[in-house]
C-alpha cells in the first residue's frame, strides 16, 4: 500500500487513503507516513475516530465512566506477522485497567482469554463482543454480551472483530 501511494503521487495524482478508524491506532499509518517521508512526498493526515471508541459508543458501550473507572487499555490481538503479541505483560493487563478493548483478536481469542484469566482476570468478568463494527448497521444488536469464561462460544454471525472485557458492559 505504501508503494502504491508513492507511485500515484509521482504520477501527479492527488491521493486519498481512507482508513477505517484512526490510522495510528493499530493501523498502518506510521509505516505509510514513513515511506512517504522517505520518498519526499507531501502528505497530511486526517485522523479518524478509533473503532474501539466510536464502534463501542455506537453500540451504547462506554469505555470509561465517571462513576467506575478512569482507565481503558487498547490491545492488538495480533502482531504484523499475525501472531499473538507475546511481549505483553498479561499480569499487568489482567490487573490494571478495568476496561480492555482488544482489536482483531478473534484468531487468537482462546489464547488471549487463557492468558488474561491465568494472569488473574476473573473468569466471570463481563465482556461484550463486536462483529465488524464498521460494516454493520450497528446498535447493541450488533454485539453480544457474555462472561470471559464463555467468550469462546460461537457468537451470532461469527467471531468478534474486537471485544471488551469490562464490568461496564450491559
Amino acid at each position: 500500500m505504501s508503494q502504491r501511494l508513492v507511485d500515484l503521487a509521482r504520477e501527479g495524482k492527488r491521493v486519498l487513503r481512507l482508513e477505517g478508524g484512526d490510522p495510528f491506532v493499530f493501523g498502518r499509518g506510521a509505516q505509510e507516513c514513513d515511506r512517504l517521508l522517505e520518498e519526499a512526498v507531501d502528505f497530511r493526515v486526517v485522523p479518524g475516530i478509533a473503532a474501539g471508541i466510536g464502534g463501542l459508543a455506537y453500540a451504547g458501550i462506554p469505555v470509561t465512566s465517571q462513576d467506575t473507572n478512569a482507565v481503558v487499555t487498547f490491545i492488538t490481538g495480533h502482531t504484523a506477522s499475525g501472531d499473538i503479541p507475546d511481549d505483553l505483560d498479561w499480569h499487568s493487563l489482567s490487573k490494571g485497567a478495568p476496561v480492555l478493548v482488544i482489536y482483531v483478536g478473534s484468531r487468537h481469542l482462546a489464547r488471549i482469554r487463557e492468558r488474561l484469566v491465568s494472569a488473574g482476570r476473573p473468569d466471570d468478568a463481563l465482556c461484550r463482543c463486536r462483529r465488524h463494527p464498521h460494516l454493520e448497521a450497528g446498535g447493541p444488536g450488533a454485539s453480544y454480551r457474555s462472561g470471559m469464561g464463555s467468550i469462546l462460544d460461537p457468537a451470532p454471525g461469527g467471531l468478534a472483530e474486537f471485544f471488551v472485557a469490562s464490568d461496564l458492559c450491559f
